[in-house]
């Protein structure tokens, strides 16, 4: 900051010198100036005393000269006001009447905004924009930098909160770029140069591994808790067919205990077995019937774990796409509070004059803006430190905002956040 102070000095030194070395070419430079309200000239007719003095050009831009009368000057270069005198007094026969004309004053230019001490100021030819404000004493001291340079409590406290929040944005940056690969089913983050000059390389690296670790944990989670319920549902699977063979097992064995039963109650009414082998028959079939109906209910439980735990790799996905859903939108939050935040801390060391650091964000232009509103012009127009001035001029020299891509305050991964050297005072 110092360095920056002391060129700036150097450069109103050396303005300063160009300026006031420059009176020596001013008169040849007035041959192509051309005149305007409130300048005073010089005019000297040879042996004609009481037509010779100095006049003031009016706001109608005539000047009144003794024995000439009213002569138009406006707009007029002094070589050109020097024919037209001539040409008056040949018309009053003066013969090859000698005539000079210099500017010997010029009208005042304004300057007002940005300045130690704004108000009226002389203009000289060929004054530069950059001239007049070393003329009207220079740029101010920055707003909350003592005359020594010495930065107050405010502006540490504003660097501070500058390096917190591009740190926040930084991360946030990355974190969201990782929830957007996990969404669409990527294994990576891809890079995101744009933020190497908000908190440099180095810490972009470590925050991006720390999140592609997250990510790789978050995956194999979601991979292991998948897998073990596949596992399940392939032991339903096998179970459901073990139950399905022993149901057909049992199935086959009540067909044949069934028709033994039948045979057996024809002979019963025959006379040709005991009662005690039919009851018997009929008990196993009993019994096979059971074992049937446990199959089938057990057959049917399967079949119902097994759609649950579809359901549930189902749901595992969809949980999944929740959370990442909701981290997005806890994320963006986070990225348009650290994008405020950016934005007024450089905005006040902006305001104060004050360079921003390099590594600890976004380097902020103390952009000024020059406009002028000049004599036949309706609107103001901007120019730049090396537009010439004219008598009459009003100069104002407004300090620019601090400039952010709307994707710095927007908190948008990937957005290009530029860096430009400041311009100190």
């Amino acid at each position: 900051m110092i360095h920056s102070r002391t060129n700036w000095r150097i450069r109103f030194a050396v303005t300063t010198v160009l300026l006031l070395s420059g009176t020596a070419s001013f008169s040849a430079e007035d041959n192509r100036y051309t005149l305007q309200a409130g300048d005073e000239i010089r005019i000297t007719v040879f042996k004609e005393p009481d037509m010779s003095g100095q006049f003031r050009v009016g706001m109608n831009g005539l000047i009144s000269v003794p024995g000439v009368g009213e002569v138009r000057s406006e707009g007029l270069t002094p070589d050109e006001l020097k024919e037209s005198v001539i040409q008056a007094l040949a018309n009053r026969h003066y013969a090859n009447p000698s005539v000079t004309v210099d500017v010997s004053q010029y009208g005042p230019v304004y300057i007002m905004g940005d300045v130690r001490n704004p108000g009226r100021q002389a203009y000289v030819p060929g004054l530069t924009v950059l001239q007049l404000v070393a003329v009207a004493g220079g740029y101010p001291v920055p707003l909350g930098q003592a005359e020594n340079g010495t930065l107050t409590r405010d502006l540490d406290r504003n660097r501070d909160e500058l390096a917190v929040a591009c740190e926040l944005m930084a991360s946030q940056t990355i974190r969201r770029a990782r929830l957007l690969a996990e969404r669409d089913g990527q294994d990576t983050i891809p890079p995101l140069p744009s933020l190497d000059g908000m908190i440099g390389k180095d810490r972009l690296d470590q925050i991006r591994a720390s999140e592609m670790r997250l990510m790789k944990a978050r995956s194999d989670e979601v991979e292991q808790r998948t897998e073990l319920l596949r596992r399940q549902s392939a032991e339903l699977e096998a179970g459901r067919s073990a139950l399905e063979g022993q149901l057909a097992a049992t199935q086959r064995l009540k067909g044949i205990v069934d028709t033994e039963l039948r045979n057996i109650r024809e002979l019963k009414e025959r006379g040709l077995t005991a009662n005690a082998r039919v009851l018997e028959l009929e008990r196993i079939s009993a019994d096979t019937e059971m074992r049937i109906n446990n199959g089938l209910s057990l057959i049917a439980q399967a079949n119902q774990d097994r759609v649950a735990i579809d359901l549930q790799i189902k749901q595992a996905a969809e949980n999944a796409k929740i959370k990442i859903a909701e981290e997005l939108i806890a994320t963006e939050s986070e990225l348009a509070s650290a994008g405020r935040r950016i934005a007024s801390a450089a905005q006040f060391l902006n305001a104060s004059g004050a360079v921003v650091p390099k590594g600890l964000g976004p380097e902020v232009d103390l952009q000024r803006q020059f406009t002028i509103v000049r004599k036949g012009t309706a609107d103001p127009f901007k120019v730049s430190e090396m537009t010439l001035l004219r008598p009459g001029d009003v100069l104002t020299i407004m300090r620019g905002q601090a400039s952010f891509p709307i994707g710095v305050a927007s908190g948008v991964a990937g957005d290009q956040v530029t860096s430009r050297q400041p311009i100190s005072n």
